[in-house]
């Protein structure tokens, strides 16, 4: 089962490679997303000196930003996703 997700996996990533511009773009764009995000949040700690907000510090809110991103991205398939959901449907 795991051998057919890095299949997959593989399979996608040389699907995106063939379009090197959007790919390299794509990952500029989920990096920018990530620092402006660890900017914005370090802004505001530091507006309350680094003091928990609605009971979370600082490091559990990096930790939380740098998660959600990951699980974003993996479960965010795009046309792939649109295209088995298509050949599902359609059996």
């Amino acid at each position: 089962m795991t051998r057919s997700y890095l299949s997959f996996a593989l399979n996608t990533f040389r699907q995106r490679w063939v379009y090197r511009k959007n790919f390299v773009m794509g990952m500029v764009g989920i990096g920018v997303r990530l620092v402006f995000l660890l900017f914005a949040w370090r802004a505001l700690y530091a507006s309350v000196a680094f003091e928990s907000v609605a009971g979370r510090s600082y490091e559990v809110m990096q930790t939380y930003v740098l998660v959600s991103m990951l699980v974003q991205s993996l479960t965010s398939g795009g046309q792939i996703s649109t295209n088995i959901e298509e050949r599902m449907k359609s059996g």
